[in-house]
């Protein structure tokens, strides 16, 4: 069964959020006040409708309050924001991610319903800056304060050997959750190799995805030459 989501407020966030969930397959209502807004998505996602999202029962008529997730997108227009949250929240919606351009906004939507907020300048520049500091460090995903799902390019000092002679765990504590290959003509990724066993060989070009803590990927940044890993504690 798809996930439903709701998408409300069109511009640059909502719009490319939007599409992006509706080309994950993701069952999409998007809604705007604007008539270009929604004609630059009509074709890419299930539904778009011109709506005043303050509306109550506007949007329980179209079915709004039935979604699993709603992103509201419309940082422009705090307050109307503010009250779309809230009407969520009261009308059961159990995800609802907001998009704010300030801690303090960030913590009164939260205040009114909202379950996570997003900063999109500000979480885009971080990640940039992330990728620019660490190095091959490709992606970052926090679990908590200290521990990470990580995406790491293969390092030259890995290629050649396999997963029991470098033993990540016991030099590190660091885990192997996976294992992406190159293919062989080097331009497409083989699918990955989940729980890959310890005979896994790695190859220049290969993704691992690896799960630790900060102080782990702290010392292994120290063994690997040309190869930092940011800290993010």
């Amino acid at each position: 069964m798809k996930k439903s989501f709701l998408v409300a407020g069109l511009g640059t966030f909502g719009r490319e959020t939007a599409l992006a969930l509706a080309d994950g397959g993701g069952d999409v209502l998007a809604l705007d006040m604007d008539v270009k807004a929604v004609d630059r998505v009509k074709d890419r996602v299930s539904k778009v409708l011109i709506c005043d999202v303050t509306d109550d029962r506007t949007m329980e008529a179209i079915g709004a309050f039935e979604v699993d997730v709603a992103v509201v997108a419309i940082r422009r227009y705090f307050d109307v924001a503010i009250l779309v949250t809230h009407s969520l929240k009261m009308h059961g919606v159990k995800k609802i991610i907001a998009q704010v351009d300030s801690e303090r906004q960030g913590d009164a939507i939260l205040t009114v319903g909202a379950t996570d907020v997003i900063f999109p300048h500000r979480d885009i520049a971080i990640r940039t800056a992330k990728r620019l500091l660490s190095g091959n460090l490709v992606e970052m995903l926090p679990l908590n304060e200290n521990m990470a799902v990580v995406e790491l390019s293969c390092p030259d000092d890995f290629i050649g050997k396999d997963l029991r002679m470098l033993d990540l765990r016991k030099q590190w504590g660091v885990s192997v959750l996976a294992i992406q290959h190159v293919g062989p003509d080097k331009r497409k990724k083989e699918a990955p190799l989940i729980n890959p066993p310890a005979e896994t060989t790695l190859r220049p070009g290969d993704t691992m995805i690896l799960l630790g803590s900060n102080d782990q990927f702290v010392r292994m940044s120290n063994k690997l030459k040309g190869h930092p890993f940011l800290e993010f504690s």
